[in-house]
């Protein structure tokens, strides 16, 4: 509910108050989890922290986009997911090396350092327009160049008025922004991610980290920290290429080439499932180190686009009376959808067997993919509308 909370907040207060506000209340909630001697305080602390970290999740996204330039928002967007790899690994590590008490210093750290960092930083230049106080500041400070020229002066004038139209409409309550999105120009763009929003969670990237730990354990290379370690990594390693591939080729064509490529992976773990169950006279040991590589190989062209991009997208489709609205509704289902993917894992195994798990992995890959090929259009980092 976190996620819900942070965009109302941060058109109260702005984007940097309230990713400050959430730093702080996420280092006093982890300093309690971490001091905690009862079972209530545990309960009570871990929501907190869940709260307040979902809290920045949204308006994070919100004031990137915010300040970012057209041509280089989609990869400064892409970057959180990139980011949230290192960081389930990190986390992972801490958890290996240090006691669970230990372990919490480290989010108190890193929202300290988010505090200290966010200190040298201005509003954003949206929020700022949506008050109607003067922004000209704040754009000129995201968008320092080295050189002082009239050509850069004009360029950043023209944003800034492009800015001020986007906004011109923002303040007209919950009721007017909800009728601007349900029925007008912006309701196939925010149907579109809705059904992004909810296919990506169950094309199994959440999922097939539980199949995998249960192959390295047969083949003794590690605990399930290791695998979930190097899950984050590879997706972490996708991402991290995917910054570029936008950069260069756009959304859409990179976003194509992902799911039809995790779309055929998935059917080749499916295949080789069949094949290990179905006693076809493979080695077991072999079958085992090929179905390891090919979970790591979906896990790295999930993490290229499928995972990511979607957030990318609900960042730059609409204008700023619309972004608070959207980004609390999509991160809050896809929240939602994760935990359903999570907890369906086993009911699914049970009913179909593993292989039919990953049949059904690829089906939901296969729709994804088409529907990308039908639905979603090349925006270039602009509003869904102007394009």
């Amino acid at each position: 509910f976190g996620s819900l909370l942070g965009p109302v907040l941060a058109d109260r207060i702005g984007r940097k108050k309230t990713c400050g506000v959430a730093a702080f209340f996420s280092m006093l909630s982890w300093s309690i989890l971490g001091l905690s001697y009862v079972e209530w305080m545990l309960f009570a602390a871990r929501a907190m922290t869940g709260f307040f970290d979902c809290l920045a999740v949204p308006v994070g996204i919100m004031y990137i986009s915010e300040v970012s330039e057209v041509k280089l928002k989609g990869s400064f967007l892409n970057s959180t997911s990139a980011a949230t790899g290192i960081g389930i690994a990190l986390a992972y590590c801490t958890g290996i090396f240090f006691y669970w008490r230990y372990a919490c210093a480290f989010p108190i750290i890193s929202s300290g350092l988010s505090i200290f960092l966010l200190y040298f930083c201005q509003e954003s230049p949206v929020y700022l327009l949506t008050q109607d106080k003067p922004a000209l500041a704040s754009l000129n400070w995201y968008r320092e160049t080295k050189e002082a020229s009239k050509e850069n002066e004009l360029e950043i004038e023209r944003e800034l008025k492009e800015l001020e139209f986007q906004t011109s409409s923002s303040g007209q309550g919950i009721k007017m922004s909800l009728e601007k999105l349900m029925f007008g120009e912006n309701l196939r763009p925010f149907l579109i991610l809705v059904v992004l929003f909810f296919l990506y969670p169950l094309t199994g990237i959440y999922s097939i980290t539980f199949f995998a730990i249960n192959l390295f354990k047969k083949l003794n290379l590690g605990s399930a920290e290791t695998v979930a370690i190097i899950s984050a990594v590879m997706r972490c390693l996708g991402t991290s290429l995917s910054s570029f591939l936008i950069f260069k080729y756009g959304r859409r064509k990179v976003m194509m080439i992902s799911s039809t490529f995790g779309c055929l992976t998935m059917g080749m773990i499916g295949v080789f499932v069949v094949l290990k169950e179905g006693n076809f006279g493979i080695d077991e040991t072999l079958s085992s180190w090929i179905l390891i590589a090919l979970i790591f190989l979906f896990m790295f062209i999930a993490g290229v686009a499928v995972v990511n991009l979607p957030w990318v997208l609900m960042g730059e489709w609409f204008t700023p009376d619309l972004k608070s609205l959207v980004s609390g509704f999509l991160i809050t289902l896809q929240f939602f959808i994760i935990f359903a993917a999570v907890q369906t894992t086993n009911p699914i195994i049970e009913l179909v067997g593993n292989s039919g798990l990953f049949i059904y992995f690829c089906a939901v890959c296969a729709i994804n993919t088409i529907f990308i090929a039908v639905f979603v259009p090349e925006t270039y980092g602009k509003v869904y509308t102007s394009v």
